[in-house]
């Protein structure tokens, strides 16, 4: 996969907030991970704006829930995904000064004047303070500074009048609509009767305060901007916050950027309707069926598909060239800069495949983030000195890592069992139980599965297996190519997300382990100067495996056992016993077997060669060696 001309650019220390793209030139524009949501939001912004105008005209500047149109932009994606930070740069877009050879092409959005009061957050609403009453509040905050900071002109008190006054009857409009205490006793009858007559007209009022405040700021003709963010976040108050929104703040000189979670919002809506019928239901008079339609057709009529706004698929990220505070990184793009960083600061290695990008690489932009700041700041990995950035990067790898990316309470029990086996020195024996745990079935199956195995090859794999899993197998006699071989076999036939997840996690385990045990061990050997008696001793051991002597090993020695080859559980150089069969305990490779083994390979190859053309491409068609 090459790069696709974007990039994305990391900023120390803020990577845990909304970062606003600050887009000067058409060239920076383009160059955004975001440039088709852009192009998609301002469309939309520009026929939304246009059919508000024409709505405004013809009804001659009446405000009414049927000649208004729906004036909801949404920016759709995950947790994460850059929902808040796409809204913000879009309404960073709509300020005078930028891009106006962009902006060009959108004559409706040219004529008019934005004016944006900053990000509305969802989760200071409560019981109490609904998201009307907090958009009053913030409008009235902004008119407050301008005035403070003497930024208005003289003679524009009557102005300032008129917006004061339609401040006071907005807010008692949502006093009598929108309180929870409304007729507690502090008016009279008549008088509340004349509240909620006053409250019928709220949306009015909103509209007209609005329309006040823009005369205020000079621009008449201009469109409050509201950006509300995470909606869904606040589920106890979402489904409420949603209405109010649809009801009272349907203006034709107001837009709404709303960032949110779809699915999420729909599935509180859902759960209003279930409770809501919940009588029908019990009764089976209503079945989800119609709770799914009624709530799919809510978030068609709060936010129409055609102005939504999907965040890029993690292709576009991944493919993206990654600059951290100004740097570009090394690699072509992000899936090749994370692991060349994870690489440079720890020494651990992670792959891309040729069709795959390494689980290691997050697929979600707000994690990339993180994983690039938590690398950045670590010094380059130079000798065991900064044993500091292993340890940190496994806390993320067993943290957040496996948080993110096994759903299951009982897989990630597993993941923390072979972790502390890896801590103890029993890293072998503690993969081999927990797979055998969490593949029970297929464990069970094996010695049937060698009964009916219908080739040789596959009998022996079936076999080696069974001696594996052989209770009676002590850990020392438990090997590296043992479990990669059990993870070959388990990979080909469990391929959900979920498992994929899982193998990858004890794969990358077992290459850590090997190089910190394989540095260990070689550090140790430059650093001590042994008899040659000792290093020969040493060598054999390596190779013939006693009990008794295990503590003599080296961590590497104990984890490879032996056996690092062979992961396809086919013994094919090993000793065998003096009355028949292999033994798992002596683990010396029978060199004369192997010599063997290499020359048959050799004269297959040399016989190869000397066929014709024709037979040779049958050759290959057949053992598929190209």
């Amino acid at each position: 996969m090459m790069k696709n001309g974007r990039t994305i650019r990391i900023k120390s220390g803020v990577v845990n907030i909304p970062v606003v793209e600050h887009i000067n030139t058409e060239k920076e524009f383009e160059a955004s991970i975001f440039t088709e949501q852009y192009v998609q939001a301002l469309d939309a912004l520009n026929n939304l704006v246009a059919a508000q105008s024409a709505s405004s005209k013809q009804s001659d500047n009446r405000v009414s829930p049927e000649e208004s149109p729906n004036n909801i932009i949404a920016f759709v994606g995950e947790r994460g995904s850059g929902k808040t930070s796409c809204m913000s740069s879009v309404a960073e877009l709509l300020a005078p000064e930028k891009l106006h050879e962009i902006k060009s092409k959108y004559t409706a959005i040219e004529k008019h004047q934005f004016e944006n009061i900053g990000i509305i957050d969802p989760s200071y609403f409560d019981q109490t303070h609904n998201i009307v009453a907090m958009v009053v509040a913030r409008l009235y905050k902004t008119y407050r500074d301008f005035v403070e900071h003497k930024h208005t002109e003289s003679g524009c008190f009557d102005v300032q009048r008129e917006l004061e006054q339609a401040f006071a009857r907005a807010q008692r409009s949502m006093q009598c609509l929108l309180g929870k205490n409304e007729t507690t006793g502090e008016y009279d009858d008549v008088e509340n009767l004349v509240n909620l007559s006053q409250a019928v007209d709220l949306k009015k009022d909103i509209a007209n305060l609005v329309k006040e405040y823009l005369k205020f700021r000079k621009h008449e003709k201009g469109i409050l901007l509201l950006c509300i963010d995470d909606i869904d976040l606040n589920i106890s108050q979402a489904d409420e916050m949603a209405e109010q929104i649809r009801k009272y703040l349907v203006s034709p000189q107001i837009v709404i950027l709303l960032a949110a979670k779809l699915e999420q919002l729909g599935t509180i809506k859902s759960l209003h309707y279930t409770q809501e019928y919940e009588t029908l239901i019990k009764q089976n008079r209503m079945s989800f069926d119609v709770i799914d339609e009624m709530t799919g057709q809510y978030l068609t009529k709060l936010v129409p598909h055609n102005q939504r706004i999907y965040l890029p698929t993690s292709e576009v990220y991944l493919n993206a060239t990654l600059e951290i505070d100004g740097n570009t990184m090394p690699g072509k793009s992000v899936r090749q800069a994370v692991p060349e960083l994870i690489f440079k600061k720890t020494r651990y290695l992670f792959y891309n495949s040729g069709h795959r990008t390494s689980y290691i690489v997050p697929k979600n932009l707000r994690k990339l983030c993180q994983i690039v700041e938590l690398l950045q700041h670590m010094p380059d990995y130079e000798n065991e000195k900064q044993f500091v950035n292993k340890e940190t990067f496994k806390k993320y790898l067993f943290g957040t890592w496996v948080q993110d990316n096994i759903s299951s309470a009982e897989d990630r029990r597993l993941c923390n069992e072979i972790l502390e086996g890896w801590n103890n020195g029993m890293l072998n024996r503690a993969t081999l139980t927990a797979l055998q745990y969490k593949f029970k079935p297929w464990f069970q199956q094996i010695k049937e599965r060698k009964r009916t195995a219908s080739t040789k090859i596959e009998r022996a794999r079936l076999e080696e297996i069974l001696s594996i899993v052989n209770p009676k197998n002590q850990e020392f006699n438990i090997s590296v190519g043992d479990i990669m071989g059990v993870l070959f076999l388990l990979q080909q036939e469990h391929d959900t997300p979920e498992d994929r997840h899982l193998f990858f996690l004890i794969n990358s385990i077992y290459s850590m382990a090997l190089y910190e045990s394989y540095d260990e061990m070689t550090e140790m050997t430059e650093m001590t100067e042994r008899p040659e008696k000792d290093k020969d001793v040493k060598a054999e051991l390596v190779l013939l495996y006693d009990p008794f002597e295990e503590m003599k090993l080296c961590d590497y020695n104990r984890l490879v056992a032996g056996r690092m080859y062979n992961y396809r559980l086919l013994n094919v150089i090993q000793r065998q016993r003096e009355g028949g069969g292999i033994s798992r305990t002596e683990r010396l490779i029978d060199y004369e077997t192997f010599i063997n083994y290499l020359k048959g390979v050799v004269h297959e190859w040399e016989a190869f060669n000397e066929k014709r053309t024709t037979e040779q491409e049958r050759d290959i068609l057949k053992c598929k060696i190209r």
